[in-house]
């Protein structure tokens, strides 16, 4: 299929009957290369991802695009912003947003109410302090234990 056509070739003395009903899939918004950059981040209040994607609609009368923001702390119909076909929006995760695996949908329907949806996902990590313990030896080192390192040494100078 081709620029919306296609060509049937028909056997000789064969009857067929071929229906094109408002249900063929060229009347529907459709999107194209959704992607999220990057797809991870921290909830320190600083982390941004960009959500884009192609969304096109072939009889022109498709409503604004929305996202589904709302499990990061976003409005649940917010606007994508249009250059051409391409749609996006950046978003600042918010601090202290619960971590975990987000999943946004991404909404498109026409004025005759046809419709598409599409996911893409975000992991959030909650930036977590780490407890540290330690002995603060004569030297005047400080001999710190941690669940990272094991053992790490740090100066402390007074």
């Amino acid at each position: 299929m081709a620029n919306n056509s296609f060509q049937v070739k028909l056997p000789p003395m064969t009857v067929y009957h071929l229906v094109l009903s408002e249900t063929d899939l060229t009347v529907y918004p459709y999107i194209t290369d959704l992607k999220i950059t990057p797809a991870i981040g921290y909830s320190d209040g600083n982390a941004q991802f960009t959500v884009s994607a192609t969304i096109t609609d072939s009889d022109n009368d498709m409503r604004p695009p929305t996202i589904d923001l709302s499990s990061v702390g976003g409005s649940a119909t917010t606007p994508l912003v249009r250059n051409g076909d391409k749609y996006s929006i950046t978003y600042t995760v918010p601090a202290n947003t619960a971590s975990g695996l987000k999943t946004f949908e991404i909404s498109a329907v026409d004025a005759a109410g046809h419709g598409v949806k599409s996911n893409v996902s975000y992991r959030v990590i909650r930036d977590l302090p780490l407890p540290i313990s330690g002995t603060v030896m004569p030297s005047g080192q400080v001999k710190a234990n941690d669940s990272m390192t094991r053992l790490t040494r740090l100066q402390v100078r007074s």
